[in-house]
């Protein structure tokens, strides 16, 4: 039987000097094909080295690398493989046998592997030259995650020594928050993992939101204070005027760590979360003053 596609299978395992992209469905026999090809390949001279067969996944690098051998082993037999039937109807010249002999000691040479494992031997080939530790290897998600978390561990120790800068940010948050400073460091530490290229937004020259914070209070105060009496508005006027006060001039100057980071707590109030600096809506606030509105 002739298959449909003979001839474009018969091109992408002889023409070894083209550039070729071959499409086709799971099951229709690309194993095979590149296996073929390769086999070619050897049998036109060319040395297992020089060679790379790359896949998507280990399986399939660990299944394409047998496949191979298994066809250079059949045709060495004197047996061609039924995809290779068309390429070679009259079986392997003399001068092919003889290069596929001088190939098989040396199959191990040739390159079966997955894209990330390629690359990884180039690192270790080139990677005095490329700036890279030559001894480094390709890890699974879990094992990457493992190593991380160690490293993070290690450079908090480190931040956290006897010798550590009084004012070190890591400090001042193991001083502030000893029992959230774990988590918010390991939340942060996979923020950058996650986007490494990621930059903070450099506030505007000059920039107050400090007075501005106030005046907005300050109006929305002015505001309520002339509307219909409401107890809810009323509520949520006291607690602003509070945060208002706490936060009067707290940039003024250039400030330490240390207080910017006590700026982020706006103290106890109904409008915020107790476990965090989020702010409540206003529904969620009236709730909680046990308000209604009509």
């Amino acid at each position: 039987m002739t298959l449909a596609d003979q001839e474009a299978r018969r091109q992408a395992m002889t023409d070894l000097s083209s550039i070729l992209l071959v499409e086709a469905a799971a099951g229709t026999g690309k194993t095979s094909l590149m296996a073929g090809r390769v086999a070619m390949m050897l049998a036109a001279g060319h040395h297992p080295g020089e060679i790379a067969a790359i896949t998507f996944s280990e399986l399939a690098a660990s299944q394409l690398a047998r496949r191979i051998r298994e066809t250079v082993d059949k045709l060495l037999a004197g047996d061609v493989p039924a995809f290779l039937e068309a390429v070679l109807p009259q079986g392997l010249s003399e001068q092919q046998r003889e290069a596929l002999v001088v190939a098989f000691p040396r199959l191990d040479e040739l390159t079966a592997t997955t894209i990330h494992g390629f690359c990884q031997s180039i690192i270790r080939s080139h990677g005095v030259q490329a700036g890279l530790d030559p001894g480094a290897r390709v890890v699974d998600a879990t094992v990457a995650d493992n190593l991380f978390m160690a490293e993070l561990s290690a450079w908090f120790s480190h931040r956290l020594a006897a010798d550590a800068a009084e004012g070190d940010p890591i400090v001042v948050l193991a001083e502030e928050i000893p029992l959230q400073v774990v988590n918010l460091i390991r939340e942060l530490a996979n923020l950058r993992r996650k986007h490494p290229d990621a930059q903070p937004i450099l506030p505007s020259a000059g920039a107050r939101p400090d007075i501005d914070f106030v005046q907005a209070v300050d109006d929305f105060d002015r505001w309520q204070v002339s509307a219909e009496p409401d107890k809810w508005l009323s509520d949520i006027a006291h607690e602003l005027r509070g945060l208002a006060q706490r936060y009067h001039d707290c940039l003024a100057s250039k400030e330490s760590f240390r207080v910017l980071w006590r700026l982020c707590d706006p103290g106890i109030g109904r409008l915020f979360e107790r476990k965090g600096l989020q702010l409540k809506t206003y529904d969620e606030a009236a709730r909680g003053f046990g308000a209604h509105r009509n």
